[in-house]
């Protein structure tokens, strides 16, 4: 069996959050609600994705107070969550000689 290379990544606001998934070089996209409902809903699209949810690995900019509660829920789904200060993925994108700021998924 080939193995199954995942990775979600969330750009996340105080209304909204923009969820890219990654599975072996395709890409989804959804926009759901930042609320519990939205959390709720996220773990169910991520559920259907037919990749374990074990497997999957989330990456978020640290945003405080919105991005705590869902970096939580996908946390104690069982999740890999890793919340990255937004000033190290800046200074990535620098490193990999990308000037431009833009957030399309």
């Amino acid at each position: 069996m080939d193995a199954i290379y995942a990775a979600v990544g969330i750009d996340v606001s105080k209304r909204k959050l923009d969820i890219a998934l990654l599975v072996n070089g395709k890409t989804k996209t959804k926009v759901l609600e930042n609320s519990i409902e939205g959390h709720r809903a996220l773990l169910d699209w991520l559920g259907k994705s037919k990749v374990p949810l074990s497997a999957l690995h989330v990456c978020m900019e640290a945003t405080g107070v919105y991005s705590e509660p869902v970096a939580l829920a996908l946390h104690q789904a069982g999740l890999m969550v890793s919340v990255e200060n937004p000033a190290c993925i800046k200074g990535f994108g620098h490193s990999e000689n990308i000037r431009n700021k833009n957030d399309a998924i």
